[in-house]
């Protein structure tokens, strides 16, 4: 862990998932019993440490705004009030940023907020301080696995409000719980950014085999039998490598000239293998379009090498509500009245992972129409 400039502080850890499941530990540990509130149309990711954390923790879900596809900034103090809401965790979806109306709205409720940013580029430290002067606001977690479905184990980042940060304790809590008897785990790494890069720079016709097959793969039934063994879920350790690699890249800038160099060469690296092509997509980390024949349209882009993913294709994607509720307890899930937004957004909506097209690729989207508006 470092310290930033920015006067606030981070943590790495293995998942983004991992620093949900750290402060809600937290959390509950203070008050014995939770009401956390989430939206629909999100990862199942967001819920699992949740579940995992037992009956204390209600879970409260209601439906996205359907220009938007986040939380109604609206409807909240109404739900707040009425469901006596303790944590709220805000998901920036697709990487559409928090509007200043939006964070002023925020900063003025009465709880308080997990912003989920793992839809954007982790390394926006003016927007990550903007956003963590709110006082309610407690942390913002990134995923440097926007890309999605490719995985590449580089892991999470939690930036947290300074004041929370140093009252809870939260950089220990993290060594004990996610950095002791750790493996090195640079084989796992090596192998998944090879995969990638094999990908990203492979002929057309390599690139069209995997797409249609990672396309035909997405459509296979759901495995109910892995939804009830995640339940087990517990944070993984975070492996040195990875950890060594994002921390030099986030921490301050150091006197010594060979952790500089070290320092810029990692960054040159993590860039090529993660970040953005702004030439392409103007900075945003996936490209959304709209379509009543998804399937056919994404069909024709897996035909000409660019992989498209119904992300998310379901309610808490790969899985519908009433999946989940059957499996669980269903006094733990309560359902917010709403419209179903979310079923209709995943039969109308797909997205491509912006990192893994180039400026050519831009030709095939001229009839697609993009979900936001250019």
């Amino acid at each position: 862990m470092n310290k930033l400039k920015n006067n606030f502080d981070f943590i790495t850890t293995k998942r983004a998932r991992d620093i949900i499941y750290l402060i809600t530990k937290l959390e509950l540990k203070k008050s014995k019993k939770l009401n956390i509130l989430v939206q629909s149309y999100s990862c199942y990711a967001v819920i699992q440490p949740l579940i995992a954390l037992g009956a204390n923790i209600n879970i409260n879900v209601v439906e996205p705004d359907t220009t938007t596809l986040k939380l109604s900034i609206k409807r909240l103090k109404k739900i707040i009030d009425n469901f006596k809401i303790d944590l709220i965790i805000y998901q920036e979806t697709f990487g559409k940023h928090i509007s200043d109306y939006e964070l002023d709205e925020m900063s003025n409720l009465d709880t308080k907020f997990i912003l989920d940013r793992c839809h954007t580029h982790p390394f926006s430290k003016k927007m990550n301080y903007k956003l963590l002067s709110k006082e309610n606001i407690i942390a913002t977690i990134h995923s440097l696995e926007y890309g999605k479905p490719y995985s590449l184990g580089l892991g999470g980042i939690g930036f947290f409000n300074k004041k929370y940060f140093h009252e809870n304790n939260i950089k220990n809590i993290c060594l004990s719980e996610l950095k002791t008897n750790r493996d090195l785990g640079l084989i796992p790494f090596l192998i998944s950014t090879l995969y990638f890069v094999i990908f990203k720079y492979s002929p057309k016709y390599f690139k069209q085999r995997f797409a249609l097959a990672k396309l035909n793969k997405s459509k296979s039934s759901i495995n109910l039998n892995q939804l009830k063994i995640s339940f087990n879920y517990k944070p993984s350790k975070m492996p040195l490598i990875q950890d060594f690699l994002i921390n030099s890249l986030l921490s301050s800038k150091n006197e010594n000239k060979f952790s500089e160099s070290f320092k810029s060469i990692t960054n040159k690296f993590l860039r090529l293998i993660t970040f953005y092509n702004s030439q392409v997509n103007n900075k945003e980390a996936y490209l959304v379009f709209k379509s009543i024949n998804k399937a056919e349209k994404q069909k024709q882009l897996a035909s000409k090498g660019i992989l498209s993913y119904s992300f998310f294709d379901n309610q808490f994607h790969p899985y519908s509500i009433n999946e989940i509720i059957k499996q669980i307890s269903p006094n733990n899930i309560n359902l917010i009245k709403g419209k179903k937004n979310a079923k209709l957004l995943s039969k109308n909506l797909f997205n491509i992972p912006s990192k893994f097209i180039n400026k050519k690729d831009t030709k095939y989207f001229k009839n697609l129409n993009f979900f936001y508006k250019k």
